[in-house]
């Protein structure tokens, strides 16, 4: 019988120690579990910032090329400003070469006039008449090279606008879209 007892509390220590060990085994993987998660949560947060990271250096980036296109802009305003004065002061200066052809062209009428009257300064006044026609047709041709510039610097300053609103509307679209990636950023934060 004490042998009996013996065995059986034996038996029981036994069952005792293998509850101990099955316990001791189930926090063991309890506990790789959790460091196993906590592991991805680490990994996962790192990855979300490190893209944060790259979309913040993006918006830095597009925040300088928003910048260098506004200077750039106002570079290009103030060049067509400066532009437009000096075609202001080609056009006055063509109204005045215009009103010079009107005087000779008057002066031209009235030495004809002379010519009429005064047979004996014909070949002079024909010779002033000749120059006077190579004074005009210079002129003329100035005239009509300062119109083609004047309008081939319209046809330049409109490209140049409508370029210039193109980037603001591909900037626009550009700066939404940003926004738009901030809030999702947000969101997900």
């Amino acid at each position: 019988e004490r042998e009996e007892l013996l065995l059986q509390e034996l038996q029981e220590k036994a069952l005792a120690l293998e509850k101990v060990e099955t316990e001791r085994r189930e926090r063991e993987r309890n506990y790789q579990e959790a460091i196993e998660k906590e592991k991805e949560r680490e990994e996962l947060l790192l990855k979300e910032l490190q893209e944060k990271t790259l979309a913040l250096e993006q918006v830095e980036e597009e925040r300088k090329k928003r910048e260098e296109i506004e200077r750039n802009y106002q570079d290009t305003i103030e060049s067509l400003n400066k532009e437009k004065e000096r075609e202001e002061l080609l056009l006055k200066e063509l109204q005045e070469k215009t009103l010079a052809l009107e005087q000779v062209e008057e002066e031209r009428k009235k030495r004809e006039e002379i010519e009429r009257n005064y047979q004996d300064t014909i070949e002079s006044l024909n010779k002033e008449k000749e120059r006077e026609e190579l004074l005009l047709k210079e002129l003329q041709e100035q005239a009509e090279t300062e119109k083609r510039k004047r309008e081939e610097l319209e046809r330049n300053y409109q490209d140049t606008i409508e370029s210039l609103k193109e980037k603001e509307r591909e900037e626009s679209l550009l700066s939404r879209e940003l926004q738009e990636k901030a809030l999702a950023l947000e969101k997900v934060e």
